[in-house]
């Protein structure tokens, strides 16, 4: 699936670049994600994308946040989860008031590169044990889809506003080890749910 991600956006690029309006954009966002052991928080992103024509535009994103994780039984443990999603969105755009606004709808895939760290709290008495732990998750494939809106404040530079839901669901696995004999325990972690909609504000520029 990565590689396929990875054609996808090499030729969609290599084909728009000739006949679009490049754009690029910084944008800020607050995470909520749809499982209650996750606390989401500030996100940050960069865009860049391509006007085809005035109904539609392609956009390729990469953003970054983190979850505090509260721990439970089935899925992670105490910790922070580190999340960084590369995506291609669809836009089907619909210029009101001499192009000056333009409200959207979106929708799109991506790759997301995900990491997390075990709370010291958790590790410090399984260490003073002797035993080490540790989660890992793997990365995994997004989808999305959202609204949003554009709205012009000078000729070339505009405001953004969009609402997104993203789904990710990905597997991890866990591992303790003897720190004295090296013996180790381990297990797998399935149906880690990463999902979140993300509230968003940015500015772009039109060349």
């Amino acid at each position: 699936m990565k590689k396929v991600f990875i054609a996808t956006l090499l030729v969609l690029s290599t084909v728009t670049f000739t006949i679009a309006q490049l754009r690029i954009g910084l944008s800020g966002a607050y995470s909520i994600p749809s499982n209650s052991n996750y606390k989401g928080g500030i996100a940050v992103g960069v865009q860049i994308g391509y006007i085809i024509i005035d109904n539609l535009s392609v956009e390729f994103g990469g953003m970054t946040y983190k979850y505090t994780v509260d721990g439970s039984r089935e899925g992670l443990s105490k910790g922070s989860l580190s999340l960084v999603p590369f995506e291609f969105t669809l836009q089907g755009r619909l210029p009101l008031s001499e192009k000056k606004i333009i409200p959207y709808i979106m929708v799109g895939f991506g790759y997301e590169k995900n990491k997390f760290s075990i709370d010291s709290q958790v590790t410090a008495p399984w260490n003073n044990a002797g035993i080490s732990i540790e989660e890992k998750v793997e990365n995994s494939m997004t989808y999305h889809t959202g609204i949003g809106v554009d709205f012009f404040l000078i000729k070339k530079l505009f405001a953004n506003m969009n609402v997104k839901y993203l789904m990710a669901e990905t597997e991890g696995s866990w591992r303790q080890t003897d720190t004295g004999t090296g013996a180790s325990l381990s297990g797998s972690l399935n149906n880690l749910k990463f999902g979140a909609i993300l509230i968003s504000l940015g500015l772009k520029y039109s060349f």
